[in-house]
């Protein structure tokens, strides 16, 4: 029974997914769904208590490295 309200937020978050395909550009939802982890990580820590290794950390500056440079340097269509 517990599992329950987290199996809303799971369809929730697929839900507005598919919506927010509908209404971005590939390249703002590519950008959304690279930082998506990360933001996961941190709320997870942040609201959760979870402790964050220095693996993950050191990941989620990568991708955060990596969305940032990807955007940085594409030329608009």
């Amino acid at each position: 029974m517990a599992l329950l309200p987290l199996a809303g937020l799971t369809l929730g978050g697929v839900l507005a997914c598919n919506a927010a395909i509908s209404q971005l550009s590939a390249m703002q939802f590519a950008w959304i769904s690279t930082v998506q982890p990360v933001t996961t990580l941190f709320v997870a820590a942040l609201f959760f208590g979870e402790r964050l290794t220095i693996r993950q950390i050191t990941g989620g500056i990568l991708l955060m490295t990596g969305a940032i440079l990807s955007t940085a340097w594409t030329q608009p269509a």
